[in-house]
This record gives structure tokens, C-alpha cells and sequence, in this order.
């Protein structure tokens, strides 16, 4: 086929598939029918509530084999203020964005690319379901916009709360070695928790605690991250150190 006539029909199936979008105009439009309608109904409500509150507006399409391309913008009226969240079942990684320029000023690159890795994944989806994907992916960009925008995705899912927590017992053993007795009737070796406070701090307060409270208000992985450290610090401290011989003072 000549490439002339492949472009035209392209564009014709474009304009065809156009004029079968559903009417009236509807925030959600799945194209393959593989959303329940229990998420289709909660998308929705998340939608409608965010434009009626707050002027941003998000949309979602569900494409596989056909796409209404660039006629979607005109349907939904698409402008800078406004999210197009695409599942398009074709991809690996189904989940992308297509952003307005007002909107990526409060919600920057690194803020989608999470997102898309968080809920886009194969895990994810294959254990939550296509539907669970697309409510918790527009949950965190309403949460993030209501917000004043944000870099971080909102929330804290339990495979990343895990390297926090061993980040955070990381960060209790190199204290609880660093403070063993050096000297004879020593209790505690206070300059060793000195020089090593950069790699501690680092595990503990930067990786452990730190990514905890910039993703969730919640204070149940801050406890259960600061009482590992403390565990794994008495352990480490606990644990017998083989003895220095003394000089010989003769």
C-alpha cells in the first residue's frame, strides 16, 4: 500500500472511531469494555468532584486495537488545566499521562513516573485488577492537586515501606557496632556514634524515615521503622566484640 493512501486511512478510521465516542459526553470512555462498572462508577465521581471543586480536569481512556488519537482532545474539550490518564493494553507498562503545561507545573516529570511504575506495572494490575489501577492512579493525582502539587506520589505501598524499614535497621546495626566499649570500664564508645552519624543519618533519617513522611501522613511505618532501628541498634550493641590485647606496659 502507498504511503499516501495509508495516511488516509489512518485519518479515516480516526474520524469513524471519533464519531462512535460515546454521547453524551462522558469522563470515562473505555474502548476495549474491560472496566467494571463498580470503578468506572468510582473514576466518575473522583473526576466530577475534582472539576466542580478545584477547575482541574482529568479524563480517562481505555484503548487497545483503536485509538480516536487527536480527535479525543476536541471531544473532552482537553486544555493545560487538564490530565488524559491512558490505559492502553498494547504496552508493557499500560499506564501513561498526557499532561497540561499548568499541570506539570505543580506535579512535575518525576511525580508521573512514579505513578506510572506504581500502578502500571504487570504486579500491580495483574493482583488489583485494571480498574483498582486506574482508581488508585487518579486518587493520588486528585490528592496531589488538591494539595498544591507535590514531586512524590501520595501513599506508601508495602514493597517500599519494606526498604524503609531495612534501611532503617541498616542504620541501627552501623550504630550499635560503631558504640561498642573501646577501652577498659567504658560503657559506651560516644565518639564512634559521632563519626559514623553520616551513614546512620543517612539510612535512618533520610532513607528510612524521610520517604515515609513525604508519601503518607500515616505514623504506623514511622514507629514500626524507628523501633527497628532501636532493636537493631541493642543487638548490634549486644553483640560480644572480640577482646584487644592491652600493651604491654613492662
Amino acid at each position: 500500500m502507498k504511503p499516501w493512501l495509508l495516511l488516509l486511512c489512518l485519518a479515516l478510521s480516526g474520524d469513524i472511531l471519533a464519531q462512535t465516542l460515546p454521547q453524551p459526553v462522558r469522563p470515562v470512555v473505555d474502548l476495549v469494555g474491560t472496566v467494571d462498572p463498580v470503578s468506572r462508577r468510582t473514576l466518575t465521581g473522583q473526576i466530577t468532584r475534582l472539576e466542580t471543586e478545584t477547575n482541574w480536569r482529568v479524563r480517562v481512556l481505555v484503548q487497545q486495537n483503536e485509538t480516536p488519537g487527536k480527535q479525543i482532545k476536541t471531544y473532552w474539550g482537553l486544555n493545560e488545566r487538564s490530565v488524559l490518564v491512558v490505559l492502553d493494553l498494547k504496552q508493557t507498562n499500560p499506564l501513561f499521562f498526557n499532561v497540561g503545561t499548568q499541570v506539570r507545573a505543580k506535579l512535575p516529570r518525576t511525580f508521573w513516573q512514579e505513578l506510572q511504575s506504581r500502578y502500571g506495572n504487570q504486579y500491580y494490575i495483574g493482583e488489583n485488577g485494571r480498574g483498582k489501577a486506574l482508581v488508585s492512579a487518579v486518587g493520588a493525582i486528585d490528592q496531589s492537586l488538591r494539595q498544591g502539587g507535590r514531586a512524590t506520589v501520595p501513599g506508601l505501598s508495602g514493597d517500599h515501606w519494606l526498604l524503609t524499614f531495612a534501611s532503617s535497621v541498616l542504620g541501627g546495626l552501623v550504630v550499635g557496632f560503631a558504640c561498642h566499649p573501646r577501652r577498659p570500664g567504658e560503657v559506651w564508645h560516644w565518639p564512634g556514634l559521632m563519626f559514623s552519624a553520616p551513614l546512620w543519618s543517612i539510612l535512618f533519617l533520610i532513607f528510612g524515615l524521610g520517604v515515609v513522611l513525604v508519601r503518607t501522613a500515616d505514623w504506623v511505618p514511622v514507629l514500626q521503622n524507628s523501633a527497628g532501628f532501636l532493636v537493631a541498634a541493642g543487638i548490634a550493641f549486644l553483640v560480644p566484640t572480640p577482646q584487644r590485647a592491652e600493651p604491654d606496659s613492662r
